[in-house]
């Protein structure tokens, strides 16, 4: 391929108007081709739903006490890994469109030290959701009796729960979501990739938990402009939580 080809489209950063201060946009196809838009976004919801559908039959639901639950995080990261392949495919057929870039390892370590953060937040938002809603109710049971049972099982909740899935979700919601919504400024794609990366995960006590980590990511994802990062911060805030239900239930 020629360099016109490989090369990300650059725009100008906000607030600048030299050439000089360009830098690559989130979402943003190589030169010539488009950037990430509503096609792309449409694309892979109903990719995502379709294969989770295709999933669903697959491997059901995971039971109370963690029966099932590696099969079913297996399958609905393959979901979608899968959509976004499909999204890409149609049109932009970039992998950096949606922000599989290199980074700085400062980059990588700022991703840590979101994650930790999120997971501190993650307290006091369950907190005050239970407060306020008087909802006590844990709809991750599986995942903290897959994690209390320790072993092998804890390990393969750690390898799907804590790599494979923030890999899969940070793809989807922060390169396609994000990325597409990102042609109308920072703010309402950062507000909108969130909200939505929050209700997938249903409106319970996970669901503040989810917009403020799907929030930050974005940030992260918009300033370092590789979707490394949040796949780092996303991944250490989940194995914290089941390092955690593992002590504390074990």
């Amino acid at each position: 391929m020629s360099e016109a080809t490989e090369r990300p489209e650059l725009v100008p950063a906000e607030g600048s108007g030299t050439s000089a201060s360009q830098r690559w946009r989130p979402g943003a196809g190589p030169a010539g081709r488009p950037s990430l838009g509503w096609t792309e976004i449409g694309i892979g919801i109903v990719a995502w739903f379709v294969f989770s559908v295709v999933a669903f039959f697959v491997t059901g639901l995971p039971g109370p006490q963690g029966q099932n639950t590696l099969p079913v995080l297996a399958s609905g990261a393959i979901a979608f890994l899968l959509a976004v392949a499909v999204a890409l495919v149609v049109r932009v057929r970039s992998p950096a469109a949606v922000g599989l870039r290199s980074t700085t390892w400062r980059w990588l370590l700022a991703g840590v030290g979101v994650g930790v953060l999120a997971r501190v937040l993650a307290f006091g938002l369950i907190l005050g959701y239970m407060a306020l809603t008087g909802d006590n109710s844990n709809p991750q049971d599986y995942l903290t009796g897959t994690a209390a049972a320790g072993g092998l099982q804890l390990v393969g909740l750690m390898l799907l729960g804590a790599v494979l899935t923030p890999i899969a979700e940070e793809l989807f919601f922060r390169g396609v979501l994000f990325g597409g919504l990102r042609r109308y400024g920072v703010v309402i794609a950062v507000i909108v990739s969130a909200l939505l990366f929050g209700m997938a995960h249903g409106f319970n006590v996970v669901l503040p938990v989810a917009v403020v980590l799907g929030a930050l990511n974005a940030l992260l994802y918009e300033r370092s402009g590789s979707i490394y990062p949040p796949m780092i911060a996303h991944g250490v805030h989940n194995a914290l939580g089941f390092a955690l239900a593992a002590i504390v239930l074990s």
